[in-house]
């Protein structure tokens, strides 16, 4: 206990009177007031990181929901046990396991290579409604390949497919390859700037072929390193979503893969829309429980590909910068998130580049699929997922060697003595 009797007193005159000042007790009062300023600080900002500990962790496990990480698999994840075939490009692989969920429809709504040497609205698997403003061209992605299909942005405008409009869903999966040749010139200006040209583009459009106005995109923002968006356009009580992918991304002389789930609103004005884009098998998007329509009309994807909304600004004496060379290859569209994906690394948490695989027949312990082996190379070492229809995969990635039977490892001097009729 302190007395402060013992503090030292300070006699002070004023106006003839005198005064006791306590030292003691205004030091005590003074360090009091520190403790208690400080115990607040510390219980505030403890209380702040835990806020934000606890937001991370909501971020990571909703990633995580649908995309599993290196925490233990759920026994109802997909599960790949083994294969057998030859994997090479176009030849029948069986995946055998457990958990691979339902896919009505084994082939994808569509599947389009180009290496038909065309481009029109006949895709390998499945039929455009458009194709809008692209050609067919010689610059292929990889050695096993021929033709992309290739615009010139002289002007505004689509380069990229629409899908049928008697193809309606309320889920999909949608994948392309883009190329940007280095003379591509990106805009940074806003509509009444000099440098508008191709400053706004949208690169995936989901919407009603109908008079309906509801549609939902996602776009780069103006400028170079500014980060691009998703929103559904004009349904009431939406907003922008930021994320973590800007233009300059997309480097040049480079190809890119871009992957998109979108599943729409259960009903009409349900907020749990969902909207997950990958660049490169990194997921930069992961936007959950939205409103993507107020009404119980469908969206089909509007165009896959690159949307120039604005031409050069003639009035302030803006060029059009050409040529600006755009690419595409390997399109994939459907109507549920169950595929198949080959892919370079081990997690499909950190799966990065990735060649989707076409399938032939679908149970929920076996998988057929035609190998497209696109950028991989015999005797490469490579990865293989089963997604099932919820979007959730095989954590780990089956390992497989290019040009391997089945779970063996590619040889051009193969003995068939050496392997059994059933891989382990």
């Amino acid at each position: 206990m302190i007395d402060l009797k013992k503090h030292v007193v300070v006699h002070v005159k004023v106006k003839d009177k005198k005064h006791r000042i306590n030292i003691g007790l205004i030091f005590i009062v003074i360090l009091s007031s520190f403790i208690a300023w400080f115990l607040t600080e510390y219980i505030v900002y403890n209380l702040n990181q835990f806020s934000e500990s606890s937001r991370l962790n909501t971020v990571y496990n909703n990633i995580n929901k649908a995309r599993p990480s290196s925490n233990a698999a759920s026994p109802t994840d997909p599960q790949i046990n083994s294969t057998s075939g030859v994997f090479l490009n176009n030849e029948s692989i069986v995946i055998n396991g457990a958990n691979f969920k339902i896919k009505s429809t084994p082939a994808p709504s569509v599947w389009d290579n180009l290496e038909d040497g065309s481009c029109d609205n006949s895709a390998v698997i499945g039929n455009w409604s458009s194709t809008n403003l692209l050609e067919i061209s010689s610059n292929s992605r990889h050695s096993n390949s021929n033709y992309s299909a290739h615009h010139d942005f002289t002007s505004g405008g689509t380069a990229g497919y629409r899908a049928e409009s008697n193809t309606l869903s309320q889920k999909w999966f949608i994948q392309y390859w883009v190329y940007l040749d280095e003379n591509f010139d990106w805009g940074t200006g806003g509509y009444t700037s000099d440098n508008r040209h191709l400053s706004n583009i949208k690169f995936l459009r989901l919407w009603n072929p109908g008079s309906e106005s509801e549609n939902c995109f996602t776009q780069f923002w103006w400028g170079l390193n500014s980060n691009a968006y998703t929103t559904c356009e004009n349904v009431p009580g939406n907003e922008v979503s930021n994320y973590s992918f800007s233009k300059s991304d997309l480097t040049k002389g480079d190809w890119h893969l871009l992957q998109f789930e979108f599943a729409d609103s259960s009903t009409a004005g349900s907020a749990d829309a969902e909207f997950r884009i990958w660049l490169d098998g990194q997921l930069v998007e992961d936007r959950e429980n939205f409103v993507g329509r107020s009404n119980d009309r469908l969206k089909r994807p509007y165009f896959i590909g690159f949307y120039s909304a604005w031409g050069p600004n003639g009035d302030l004496g803006e060029s059009n910068r050409a040529p600006n060379d755009y690419y595409m290859d390997d399109i994939y569209v459907d109507t549920t998130f169950a595929r198949v994906e080959l892919c370079e690394n081990s997690t499909f948490l950190n799966k990065g580049l990735c060649e989707i695989q076409i399938p032939s027949s679908w149970s929920d312990s076996s998988v057929t699929i035609n190998v497209n082996q696109g950028s991989f190379s015999n005797g490469d070492t490579a990865y293989l997922y089963v997604v099932d229809e919820y979007g959730v995969a095989n954590e780990s990635g089956h390992e497989i060697i290019l040009g391997g039977i089945g779970d063996y490892e590619w040889s051009s001097t193969f003995d068939c003595a050496e392997w059994s009729s059933t891989p382990g």
